[in-house]
């Protein structure tokens, strides 16, 4: 295996500079094309992160943006999702996703104009984005713990609603998937399946099942407020009555004290 299999993804990436040292340790700077034809740069550069997440087992945040600078068009920093960003340390955790880790990723979608092709050779080839790719981390990348900290890969996720809606509570949808991860890839040794089942892409842990979960119950049902509920039924309301069919709605509200109705 080699860095070539982060990007299989993506058959129109050249990378013209890089120095690497292993799988887990290189930089890199690769020219590809994005366009805003069918989604803004935004979710364009957001697409191709997650491919790569999905390829080299790592998360990316975003970190900055830059829209309509002189300079280029759109410009998104990503950085390890270990970094100090966005995180509290807190001498109670156990688990601790701060690493300080000063991996990080650029994407700059260049101007293509008659000048700047004059100017840039892969600009002319039709790449006008280039990806500086600073692939240094300062944790593991391929142990359980850092397995654990992964995305749920969009597959997955779409697994796990069809669980759901098959009438599985959270746990025993994470039991039923470990069963079929098992039985789908019997020809594992046991170190294959420590990590198989380890990797939160496709077999989540208890945390994020629960959070899938209640995304979706809220969802269809609305959040455990009296309110959240009585909001989604308003909205179904509409819906049935539109294709003729009806449902009413009644409200009682309840005092702390005894639970007993209030007007």
């Amino acid at each position: 295996m080699s860095i070539l299999n982060y990007f299989d993804f993506d058959s129109k990436r050249v990378i013209v500079q890089s120095n690497i040292v292993n799988l887990s340790e290189f930089s890199a700077i690769i020219r590809t094309t994005i366009d805003q034809k069918a989604e803004s740069y935004s979710l364009a550069c957001d697409k191709w992160i997650n491919l790569f997440s999905n390829n080299s087992k790592t998360n990316w945040i975003v970190k900055s943006t830059f829209p309509n600078k002189t300079n280029y068009l759109y410009r998104k920093d990503y950085t390890c999702q270990h970094s100090s960003k966005n995180k509290k340390t807190s001498i109670l955790t156990t688990r601790n996703r701060n690493k300080q880790c000063q991996a990080a990723i650029k994407i700059v979608i260049k101007k293509d104009t008659i000048h700047t092709r004059r100017r840039d050779e892969h600009l002319r080839n039709g790449l006008n984005t280039e990806i500086q790719i600073k692939f240094i981390h300062t944790h593991k990348l391929h142990n359980a713990e850092a397995y654990s900290f992964l995305k749920v890969s969009n597959g997955i996720h779409d697994n796990f609603v069809s669980y759901f809606n098959n009438g599985m509570t959270p746990s025993a949808a994470k039991s039923y998937h470990e069963v079929q991860l098992t039985a789908s890839n019997e020809e594992y040794d046991e170190m294959e399946f420590i990590k198989l089942l380890a990797n939160a892409q496709i077999n989540p842990t208890e945390r994020q099942v629960q959070y899938m979960y209640e995304n979706l119950r809220t969802t269809h049902f609305g959040d455990r407020s009296n309110d959240g509920i009585v909001n989604i039924l308003r909205e179904k309301q509409s819906m049935f009555e539109k294709d003729g069919g009806r449902i009413d709605i009644g409200v009682r509200r309840f005092c702390s004290q005894g639970m007993q109705a209030c007007s």
